[in-house]
């Protein structure tokens, strides 16, 4: 019976969503506050304190939409609003402020404890190494607070002027240039987030360690409302880049000088979803993976792909192993130089097609990619703490973090809302 009313609070919570994306894209306007009580009344007060359910990922899109609506309550506004603030932010100038402040922090310094677990810390996307110094300077963005970056091994941070020097705050991937660590990429929005409902200005480049900021978005031909979920530079020359976009992948050829961002034109991957891209850890750099609604490989630069996955593969979406969930919703992957010919991936599948579908039920897999043939797992994701089993309700089409180690093809971590390690 729970289930059931879960998934109908979901199916609310993707009707809502539905309506913003459709207005957002001009198809028709309407009402956040009206939108907000059917919510409401479908919700009839029911209590689901666990973090992935359909009640809490209303009230924090609620919290952070809910005051751009004001007073009107005209999603087209607000949408028409924000693009123009993107646009104007460079011609307008950044807002600087010549005022000296001086605040102390008066706590609290330790991290809050509830229920065993660690909470109220917030959310990182990201993190990345100074490729030229080592591990001792970090980086990490936050999809609500910039980037932030720590010079003596994470003990202090301090953030890196993106609150002043970039139009939104959310940064969801961040690369370095690794012949000179002063030139800094970031993607700036939200990528674990519903697809085209976070906001994003493109990417921007610092050339002096972060003290400024500037976009380099010629080329990238899309407006505010899309994800940018990885920044790939190549190794041994950091003028070829590429992005992965939920609106296709894109290559640039001098990434540290004018920047000018080509989509790629195969049509496996032409304005389709992609949630990470990445090169074969051999050190040759000459075949690239990208996962996003299927898994690809690329052997020409980005100029043809082929897919990983189907008839004979031990992967096909189209057999009866999936007849239940033959919808891939969005799939992360990994690779390790302890193992250079494997592929690691964690998957949503939906049992209907599309990314925001009324009543659809979803399902984490883990798939293992070795001698031309994949593996597939079907994880026990139960929280014994909360009593909730995150392999149906909890992953969503949000956050799939995926790592191996790198000196032992065994260790591998995942997670969603909490992290587990096999």
């Amino acid at each position: 019976m729970r289930q059931n009313r879960s998934n109908s609070l979901s199916t609310v919570l993707v009707i809502f969503l539905t309506i913003f994306i459709s207005t957002i894209f001009g198809q028709t306007d309407t009402n956040f506050y009206q939108q907000r009580n059917y919510f409401f009344q479908g919700y009839q007060g029911e209590i689901d304190t666990n973090e992935g359910s359909a009640i809490n990922q209303f009230r924090k899109y609620e919290y952070i939409f809910g005051p751009k609506f004001s007073p009107t309550g005209s999603v087209q506004k607000a949408a028409n609003a924000i693009d123009s603030w993107i646009e104007g932010f460079e011609l307008n100038g950044k807002e600087n402020s010549d005022l000296e402040s001086n605040w102390i922090s008066l706590g609290p310094k330790k991290t809050p404890i509830y229920g065993g677990w660690a909470s109220g810390t917030g959310r990182l996307a990201c993190i990345e190494f100074d490729p030229i110094v080592g591990d001792n300077i970090i980086y990490v963005g936050s999809p609500y607070g910039g980037i932030w970056k720590s010079t003596n091994n994470g003990e202090d941070w301090f953030n890196l002027n993106t609150d002043h020097q970039l139009p939104v705050i959310g940064v969801s991937d961040i690369a370095i240039n690794p012949d000179n660590n002063n030139m800094i990429f970031c993607a700036t929005g939200n990528r674990d987030d519903y697809k085209n409902t976070s906001i994003s200005a493109g990417i921007y480049r610092s050339t002096d360690g972060g003290l400024n900021w500037s976009p380099v978005n010629v080329g990238l031909d899309f407006e505010g409302f899309i994800q940018i979920s990885k920044i790939l530079i190549t190794p041994i020359n950091p003028d070829i880049a590429y992005i992965a976009t939920s609106n296709g992948i894109f290559r640039t050829v001098n990434a540290t000088t004018q920047c000018q961002w080509t989509a790629l034109g195969d049509p496996m991957v032409h304005q389709k979803y992609f949630r990470n891209i990445m090169f074969k850890p051999d050190g040759l750099f000459s075949t690239i993976y990208a996962s996003g609604k299927d898994i690809l490989k690329s052997m020409t630069g980005g100029a043809t792909w082929s897919s990983l996955t189907g008839e004979g593969t031990g992967l096909d979406f189209t057999s009866t192993m999936f007849e239940e969930y033959p919808f891939p919703v969005r799939i992360n992957i990994d690779v390790t130089q302890a193992a250079q010919d494997k592929i690691y991936a964690t998957a949503v599948l939906s049992d209907t097609e599309g990314q925001l579908v009324w009543n659809s039920v979803k399902k984490h897999f883990i798939f293992l990619y070795e001698d031309d043939q994949w593996t597939i797992h079907e994880p026990l994701l139960f929280s014994g703490e909360t009593g909730y089993d995150y392999t149906i309700h909890g992953t969503g089409p949000g956050m799939l973090p995926i790592a191996v180690s790198p000196i032992n093809e065994d260790l591998l971590f995942f997670g969603n809302v909490i992290n587990w390690r096999s």
